[in-house]
């Protein structure tokens, strides 16, 4: 018995020491996390800005390339606002209604939801909705076409991110 205690005691001292590792591990993994990104986003980007390059080799066989960001979201409560501006401008496919139903699990309704979703009495919800990837496509191909991207619509992120490849 008191061998199983020593070996239970020896496991729980040994599982702290290794979860207090982990979080030193967390915490310098995060400060490398920060520090790519200031060199990546930021120094590096412009200093190769202000040279005039976007992309360079090095002997040792990198290549480093920088490239724009755009991210471009649209705020919780502004989809009937977008919906309406990409509308007017064309682009109105970009949105989509979703409609949501709660079904026991059991129903057999399913079947009948698409003749008759209101006379079933089921309650549902609709959204709209437009796909993360989508609404990133449509904005770089409105930047590359020099269009602008109403920011009072959209929340829009613009960066550089550096790119490294190994051969």
């Amino acid at each position: 018995m008191s061998d199983t205690i020593n070996k239970i005691i020896q496991l729980a001292e040994e599982i702290s020491e290794i979860d207090r590792q982990i979080e030193q591990l967390k915490v310098a993994l995060k400060i490398k996390e920060d520090q790519f990104k200031q060199i990546s986003s930021n120094e590096l980007p412009i200093l190769m800005s202000q040279i005039g390059l976007s992309r360079f080799a090095l002997d040792n066989g990198l290549t480093i390339a920088v490239k724009p960001v755009l991210v471009v979201n649209v705020p919780k409560d502004g989809i009937e606002q977008v919906d309406t501006w990409l509308t007017k401008h064309g682009h109105g496919g970009m949105v989509k209604t979703n409609i949501d139903v709660s079904l026991p699990k059991t129903s057999d309704k399913l079947p009948d939801i698409k003749q008759a979703l209101d006379n079933l009495k089921i309650d549902y919800s609709i959204k709209k909705t437009i796909h993360y990837q989508t609404l990133n496509a449509w904005a770089r191909e409105m930047e590359g076409q020099n269009m602008v991207i109403p920011e009072d619509l959209f929340s829009v992120y613009r960066n550089n991110i550096t790119i490294i490849e190994r051969s």
